[in-house]
């Protein structure tokens, strides 16, 4: 069993006819059971706050499914339960809380460059159902991410991460915004020993 916990200082920019750039504390508690060779259970609690206010942006709970396939791919598939303030401004006098929840399933492909780095791509399409106040949950988009990640291990105990993701909507109600976001982040994991670590990051 695997716990990880993480922490991320952020900027993310989200954009379609314009850019906006909000800061985030991020911590993220998550717990991989390896039930064989093969496959892998993952649990994740992430809470998301805004930087400079000790306000709560997001919260999400995630649960995935993976199973290892030859050749260094992985597929999965996993359920998502989000709730979030809107709008996303953190000097908003009101806010309201916008539940989602998504199911998702993800082709994921690895190979090691050499003995100390590894090159990762990852596609990830995501069903979104939203309750706004006063609604039942309703379909109103699905959401392309696509994921190219890179890690270095500095030593057994540190391991360097650059990846890129972008998101994109298709079909629903959110389709006219094709472009949701782009995250760029450069981590640094750190692995007290096989099944404990902390992972500290900086996306923009």
């Amino acid at each position: 069993m695997r716990i990880l916990f993480l922490l991320i200082i952020s900027t993310s920019a989200f954009a379609q006819k314009k850019t906006i750039n909000q800061n985030f504390n991020y911590f993220r508690y998550q717990i991989n059971i390896s039930t064989s060779s093969k496959n892998t259970i993952k649990t994740e609690f992430e809470n998301r706050s805004y930087l400079f206010l000790a306000r709560q942006n997001q919260f999400i709970t995630k649960f995935t499914l993976e199973n290892k396939l030859k050749r260094g791919f992985v597929i999965g598939n996993g359920i998502v339960y989000s709730k979030a303030t809107s709008p996303q401004n953190p000097e908003a006098i009101t806010n309201n809380i916008t539940n989602e929840i998504r199911s998702f399933v993800f082709l994921q492909h690895q190979f090691k460059i050499s003995g100390k780095s590894l090159f990762l791509t990852k596609l990830t399409e995501d069903v979104r159902f939203f309750k706004h106040e006063g609604t039942c949950y309703q379909y109103e988009n699905i959401r392309s991410r696509i994921q190219v990640e890179y890690d270095f291990d500095i030593n057994k105990n540190l391991t360097l991460k650059l990846y890129d993701e972008v998101l994109f909507n298709f079909l629903g109600s959110r389709a006219i915004h094709f472009f949701d976001q782009q995250r760029v982040s450069v981590a640094t994991q750190f692995n007290i020993n096989s099944h404990f670590g902390f992972e500290f990051a900086y996306q923009n």
